[in-house]
């Protein structure tokens, strides 16, 4: 520009030695197409190379195990291979937590909801069987049983309503997982039960829990638990149409000898229908509780009127 207009840039230098600032800047670009910089020098990329490194949309194609989860139901594919229960505890952990980063965005996709949740607890029931003794696990597979934990709560608080077609399978195996575990993981496992049926409607809530109310084994326990729960929600005419069907797991509960938790909460269930059903109840009860049953029972019944 100054040799060919005769005009002085204001960048330049008169008094400097060498070519001026803009003949630098012009014989640097013609002779390299790289940017300098302060740190070295950085090759130019095209927008198209840009768009590329991004995935093509124009997003971050960043690892979803590097703090910052990807959005796109590819990489939701790639962390359940990674979430599967042949992998190694710590490459599940990572995976598992990189899925909570995307259930707290809603950046699950709906293909993808299913396959999450399966994935999930399946890892949850690995090794377990109704009724048999707590399994030895590691400390990284239960730090991993914590986070799938966690996964399952956020995923119902965020999508509770895609939950419906998985109620009885995530019942039955959260149900097997209170019964086995030690009690703050089993306490936890409660708590996304309870959050889950909370959810529901109480009639799909009821098809859920009730045949684990008469069962022999552990998950009768927590099923009774969660049943004293879900009373107050049930019309008291379709209570009264299923009491039939409920009272002999609970009479079974209450008569139970060996755990002081599972008579209590048969206990206290049966409480919550008294105040649903009244003296119905009392009247299918007739003949079937012991002396000391009726009167511990009536004992409750009075607690319950008073609170």
């Amino acid at each position: 520009l100054e040799q060919g207009h005769g005009h002085a840039s204001p960048f330049s230098n008169r008094n400097a030695s060498g070519p001026s600032c803009a003949n630098r800047v012009n014989a640097g670009n013609r002779s390299s197409p790289s940017v300098r910089g302060s740190s070295g020098t950085q090759s130019a990329r095209t927008p198209s190379q840009i768009s590329a490194s991004r995935g093509g949309d124009g997003r971050s194609s960043a690892s979803p195990l590097d703090g910052t989860p990807p959005s796109d139901s590819g990489s939701t594919t790639m962390l359940i291979r990674k979430m599967d229960r042949s992998q190694p505890p710590e490459t599940r952990l990572e995976a598992i937590n990189a899925i909570v980063h995307l259930v707290q965005r809603k950046q699950i996709e709906g293909q993808d909801f299913g396959p999450v949740v399966l994935v999930l607890v399946e890892g949850l029931s690995q090794n377990l069987v109704p009724g048999a003794a707590s399994p030895s696990l590691s400390l990284d597979t239960l730090a991993c049983h914590h986070a799938a934990l966690v996964a399952l709560r956020a995923l119902i608080a965020r999508y509770p309503g895609q939950f419906n077609a998985y109620a009885d399978m995530v019942t039955a195996r959260l149900l097997i997982y209170c019964s086995l575990f030690p009690f703050e993981l089993a306490k936890a496992a409660e708590v996304v039960l309870a959050a889950l049926l909370s959810t529901l409607e109480p009639l799909r809530c009821l098809v859920a829990v009730q045949g684990h109310l008469n069962a022999a084994d552990r998950t009768q326990a927590p099923a009774v638990r969660v049943f004293k729960k879900l009373v107050s929600r049930l019309p008291s005419a379709h209570l009264m149409e299923v009491m039939p069907a409920l009272l002999p797991g609970l009479l079974r509960a209450f008569a139970d000898t060996e755990s002081v938790d599972l008579r209590k909460g048969a206990v206290l269930a049966l409480v919550e229908m008294y105040v649903v059903l009244g003296n119905h109840l009392m009247v299918a009860l007739s003949g079937k509780l012991t002396p000391s049953q009726l009167k511990l029972l009536t004992i409750y019944i009075h607690k319950r009127r008073v609170s």
